[in-house]
């Protein structure tokens, strides 16, 4: 039951927002417990549909896996790491009118785009969780007596307590992050009316980069000394979590030039070992650590 559930989140989740996606791997490496997935490219398009006041020029995942213990799960924690996640963008480009759009126009278009987005994952959330409980309640209507009857007892029910359970010791492991905006700051004041086009022309100084790089994130469940542990029987909010953040930057460079690999005319055609070199150095303090 949860690995059908989790297959069909992870497959549609990813297969919108990146490339490469196998349904039938995914299927079969979420049944074994051990999903690896390495250099997903991100689909531009899918998150410019978004309606961003960025438009992303390339973007790499450099791997995602999930260890999930499925023989000890509600004792063990699932375990999710992310790595080398490089993002470039730029301002989006001026089409079908949005040159005339204001600043706070954009921001509620911005606003209503990500309000939808929510909209949308809950209605599919609830139509997938309907029609499975449909089909469960067909099949094996015994077992469902039985948890409502415990669920009736005064508890949430096995499947909640479970969920609670797994969520709430959830393990994340985040590592090498770089999210870049390059652009030019006279392109960008075009959407200011009292700018003349005399004023608005590219000059060197007019092209920044800005940015937030982390080495590392890492969370996990811990006890009342701060020791890692795993917490039983107790809400997910009771629990006591640990954050720990290493080499956390920002930065907002004038003049700065693009780091688009030579030969390259778009970030969108950078390959992906060009796009991990222009985008780690910097981000850790050993950026040949292998994945």
């Amino acid at each position: 039951m949860f690995e059908g559930k989790l297959t069909s989140v992870l497959n549609k989740l990813l297969g919108e927002y990146v490339h490469g996606i196998s349904a039938k791997d995914l299927s079969v490496a979420v049944f074994k417990g051990d999903v690896v997935l390495k250099n997903l490219r991100l689909k531009t398009e899918a998150l410019n549909a978004l309606d961003l006041p960025f438009a992303v020029r390339s973007g790499l995942v450099g791997k995602l896996s999930l260890q999930i213990p499925w023989r000890a799960l509600g004792k063990q924690p699932v375990v999710a790491t992310i790595e080398r996640l490089y993002v470039v963008a730029g301002f989006a480009d001026d089409v079908d009118g949005d040159g005339a759009l204001t600043v706070e126009e954009r921001t509620e278009r911005w606003e209503r785009a990500k309000a939808e987005l929510r909209r949308r994952v809950v209605d599919e959330g609830e139509s997938k969780w309907l029609e499975s409980a449909a089909a469960a309640d067909g099949t094996n209507d015994a077992a469902m007596d039985k948890q409502q009857e415990d669920a009736a007892k005064g508890g949430d029910g096995w499947l909640a307590g479970m969920l609670d359970t797994v969520l709430g010791n959830l393990e994340v492991n985040i590592s090498k992050i770089h999210v870049r905006l390059e652009g030019d700051l006279a392109a960008a004041a075009k959407d200011d009316a009292s700018i003349s086009s005399s004023n608005s022309s590219s000059k060197p100084d007019d092209c920044f980069a800005a940015g937030v790089t982390l080495e590392s994130l890492t969370v996990n469940t811990v006890d009342a000394s701060g020791t890692a542990a795993f917490s039983v029987g107790g809400l997910a909010e009771r629990m006591r979590k640990s954050a720990k953040l290493a080499r956390l930057a920002v930065y907002f460079d004038v003049g700065a030039a693009s780091i688009k690999p030579a030969g390259s005319d778009r970030w969108e055609n950078v390959s992906p070992d060009d796009l991990v070199a222009a985008m780690e150095p910097g981000v850790g303090s050993d950026t040949n650590t292998q994945t």
